[in-house]
C-alpha cells in the first residue's frame, strides 16, 4: 500500500481519445475522490459540460511538476511522451491504452472502475 493521491495529473491524446468520450469517463469515476485532477488548460473548453469539483486546469509547463502521479490516456506514443516530462520529475505513470498494442498502459478502456484505488493509494510503483 502506498500513500493515498493528493495530485493527479490527466494527459490526454485528444486524437486517440476522440470527443475526449474516455477523459470523461475517467473523471467520472474519480469525481468523488478527494485527489486534485490536474487537467492541461487547452482542454477546458472541450470539457465545459462536465468539470468535477476537484478538477483544475493548469498550463502544460505545470501540469506534472508536484503530481503524485500522472494518468495517461492513450497509446504507447502517449506513454513515452509523458514519461519524457516525468522521469526527471520522479512522477510515475499509469497508462490507459487507447491504442493498438499498449505494451506500455497497465490498464484498459472497460477498467477505468479501477482507478479509485489509485487515488486510495492501493496500488505499487514498478
Amino acid at each position: 500500500m502506498q500513500k493515498a493521491l493528493r495530485t493527479l495529473a490527466f494527459f490526454p491524446n485528444a486524437q486517440k481519445d476522440i470527443g475526449l468520450r474516455l477523459t470523461r469517463d475517467a473523471l467520472a469515476v474519480l469525481a468523488d475522490c478527494s485527489t486534485e485532477l490536474r487537467l492541461p488548460r487547452s482542454m477546458r473548453a472541450s470539457l465545459e459540460d462536465m468539470i468535477p469539483a476537484n478538477a483544475v486546469f493548469v498550463s502544460d509547463d505545470v501540469l506534472f511538476p508536484g503530481a503524485d502521479c500522472a494518468v495517461v490516456l492513450g497509446g504507447d506514443g502517449s506513454v513515452i511522451k509523458a514519461a519524457s516530462s516525468c522521469a526527471d520529475l520522479g512522477i510515475p505513470i499509469l497508462g490507459i491504452n487507447l491504442g493498438r498494442v499498449g505494451y506500455l498502459a497497465e490498464l484498459e478502456q472497460n477498467e477505468l472502475h479501477l482507478l479509485p484505488r489509485l487515488c486510495r493509494g492501493e496500488y505499487r510503483v514498478e
